[in-house]
């Protein structure tokens, strides 16, 4: 699979919520990982700005293992709000 070099910061997020979603991020470094798999090539930052911009926190399941959690990008944006 050839590497994608210029995603944009959009599509690379849309996909980052759906990773997340999926339970197969545990760390950035997970998410890095992952992305790669999938032709977006990131660095370490990158995948750290993206989960920061997506309002992600990081948690335990009842298990004790570490996870990523996304509550914020299930909000309505402002300006959807606000168009209707």
């Amino acid at each position: 699979m050839a590497k994608l070099n210029m995603q944009s910061a959009t599509a690379r997020r849309s996909l980052v919520i759906k990773l997340v979603d999926d339970a197969l991020i545990h760390s950035q470094n997970d998410l890095v990982r992952e992305l790669g798999k999938l032709g977006y090539v990131v660095t370490q930052a990158t995948a750290s700005r993206d989960l920061e911009e997506l309002g992600a926190v990081r948690g335990k399941t009842t298990l004790g293992s570490f996870v990523i959690n996304l509550f914020l990008h299930h909000k309505v944006q402002k300006a959807e709000v606000f168009r209707n």
